[in-house]
């Protein structure tokens, strides 16, 4: 537990940093790197399952589509206009590089690491420049980031408290639905939390406390499944953590799984309610 405290810190410390002295550059080069990470670890696992993705180049493409908001400008580049041409383009390399093997293999596991990784997680970055780069966009994502993970910490804090009830056991033993109806309130509470202590004109119109605490709630739901998901990869793989970087929390996919979900989640909510 003190290893996983001491991560968290480190990471949050991380975070705010980079978000203070780069503004939404330096938020979108970390969103970036996390996938980046989160993709490598994701090809790592589904290696061990036996599939042959063609990590490399799904990286490399996944790096591109990370960073696509940053060239916002140009409206052919962006995280979801890069799907369907990484389609074609990895199809081709399958049967140029492995026309022996099984390319529906290669394709198949490699758009599968792109689109989980990369392709989920650009939607924060993407939050930031639809709603202003330069204040209420960043403090939009900093919330999303805040919504999910703190739906984590309270799921579970209040999973070791009072959890009695298995939620998925074959899945993830520990997890329970006491320590999910905990996560859930505690994203709501803090969400409402932060937006009302936050400075007048520093978010969204329309994003006030109680929109704030609506919108955390799928959002948290979400959150909780996403990492549902993470765990019947690691049960597939035969892996414990997806990771070792991170002490106390194992590794990068360890830490974004929730992401996989929330964050196309909050994008269009926010698009829906606050646009």
């Amino acid at each position: 537990m003190k290893g996983r405290i001491a991560s968290t810190f480190a990471l949050w410390a991380i975070l705010v940093a980079t978000t203070i002295l780069f503004r939404a550059p330096g938020a979108v080069w970390l969103a970036a790197l996390a996938a980046l990470l989160t993709q490598y670890e994701l090809y790592r696992m589904l290696s061990l399952m036996g599939q042959r993705p063609m990590s490399n180049t799904g990286m490399a493409a996944g790096l591109f589509i990370s960073l696509s908001p940053l060239f916002a400008g140009n409206g052919l580049v962006s995280g979801t206009n890069l799907i369907a041409p990484s389609v074609v383009f990895f199809s081709i390399l399958a049967l140029l590089r492995r026309p022996r093997g099984n390319p529906v293999n290669a394709l198949g596991s490699t758009m599968l690491g792109l689109i989980l990784a990369p392709c989920t997680m650009v939607f924060i970055s993407m939050l930031i420049y639809r709603f202003g780069a330069e204040g209420p966009g960043l403090m939009l994502a900093l919330w999303l980031v805040m919504a999910t993970k703190f739906t984590d910490m309270g799921a579970l804090l209040t999973g070791l408290a009072i959890g009695r009830h298995k939620m998925a056991p074959v899945l993830s033993p520990k997890k329970t639905w006491e320590g999910a109806v905990g996560g859930v309130l505690v994203s709501m509470g803090s969400s409402a939390a932060f937006a009302h202590f936050m400075p007048l004109g520093s978010l969204p119109a329309g994003f006030c406390p109680a929109v704030a605490a609506a919108m955390a709630l799928p959002l948290a739901i979400a959150s909780i499944f996403a990492d549902l998901l993470e765990s019947a990869f690691k049960r597939e793989s035969g892996v414990k953590d997806s990771g070792n970087l991170l002490p106390g929390i194992g590794g990068i996919f360890d830490l974004t799984d929730s992401f996989m979900l929330s964050a196309p989640l909050a994008y269009y909510m926010a698009l829906f309610i606050l646009a």
